[in-house]
């Protein structure tokens, strides 16, 4: 990479409206201009929740406010859901060259009739089309999107989702080895491995053509493919810190609860794990296809999920959701919760901390 990039010098400080809950979006967008700032498009929105504006802030500074902007496209995703087709932002972010140089933050808050009503983050480099591009079949495979440019700014955003709850509760300085379950084709492991401070890293998935492609762009060896169950092919209490991304939200509860044993054998003492779940946000973006409360048991996991076709065996792989309540109690079993963010992930997904 011909820019630094260190997870130490993430920004990942609070923000001052930390205080307003996550809103689905994503930007899509971020393109270097000749003048030197950076094209940033995207969307933003919450069920039931009309947007007429976005503040937009930079480096923790307030830079403009402007009015949303239609987004046919979101609309015709979201039929059902009321104001999506205006949804979303353009702009053009000025960026000095010191700060093109590295990794900074953007804050969108969203506003209708002047409140404050709901926030997204993005970590923003210049240079993300350096990065590897997955091929398009194992980019859609993973994030059901084609656009390798979005798929990296995505990941990009991931790596924020993750890093800013893990520094929370957590030191990267003293992490000697990471395990990013459930790799994919590298969309955050790109990031970490491109780090000029990464730790010793390993990723694992199931699916062997993604691994096959990370190994050869990624860092050859790194990488392992993984059976659809336990065991990992780890030693015990080897990660200091294992994070892992839309993983639990295609497994049954019983496999849930065989890879929850599974990680809490892979974590050192005093180690952390963060992952993703589908929660009350999903459920509701879900709403053509699943009713809009949890079952009584907390976790609706019976909708069958075909993206990964004869990969994993038939029936393992689902949609799954499951409530707060739920996922504190069960993932508590294995460890001890440390923070739960509702919303607090991209495409939409809840965010635990968990520690061994």
């Amino acid at each position: 990479m011909s820019q630094p990039f260190r997870l130490a010098d993430l920004p990942l400080r609070p923000v001052p409206f930390s205080e307003l809950p996550y809103v689905r979006g994503h930007v899509d967008t971020l393109v270097p201009l000749a003048d030197g700032s950076v094209n940033v498009s995207g969307w933003m929105a919450a069920p039931g929740e009309p947007i007429e504006e976005v503040e937009i802030h930079h480096e923790g500074r307030h830079l403009e406010t402007r009015r949303i902007v239609p987004r046919p496209d979101v609309k015709a995703c979201y039929e059902w859901l009321a104001f999506a087709d205006l949804t979303g932002f353009d702009f053009q972010l000025p960026l000095t060259a010191e700060q093109a140089a590295r990794t900074t933050r953007l804050d969108l808050v969203s506003r209708y009739k002047g409140k404050r009503r709901g926030r997204m983050s993005q970590l923003i480099r210049a240079d993300v089309d350096r990065f590897p591009s997955p091929p398009e079949a194992l980019i859609y495979r993973v994030s059901h999107m084609r656009d390798a440019h979005a798929f990296k700014v995505r990941g990009l955003k991931s790596v924020g989702d993750f890093f800013e709850p893990f520094a929370r509760h957590g030191d990267l300085t003293k992490v000697r080895r990471i395990l990013d379950w459930g790799c994919g084709c590298g969309r955050m492991s790109m990031y970490v491995l491109a780090a000029d401070d990464c730790p010793e890293f390993a990723g694992c998935d199931v699916d062997p053509t993604a691994i096959a492609w990370s190994n050869e762009n990624l860092r050859r060896g790194a990488f392992s493919v993984l059976n659809p169950l336990p065991p990992a092919p780890y030693p015990d209490a080897h990660f200091d810190l294992i994070y892992s991304f839309s993983v639990f939200t295609h497994l049954t509860r019983d496999v849930q609860h065989a890879w929850l044993k599974e990680m809490r054998r892979l974590l050192a003492p005093g180690g952390t794990f963060i992952a993703t779940t589908h929660g009350q946000l999903a459920l509701d973006f879900a709403l053509s296809t699943l009713a809009s409360r949890f079952p009584r048991e907390g976790i609706a996991d019976a909708a069958i999920d075909p993206t990964l076709g004869d990969i994993v065996p038939e029936n393992y792989y689902r949609s799954t959701f499951q409530s707060k309540e739920y996922t504190l109690r069960e993932f508590g079993k294995y460890f001890t919760p440390l923070e739960y963010v509702e919303r607090g992930a991209t495409n939409m997904q809840d965010l635990i901390v968990l520690r061994k």
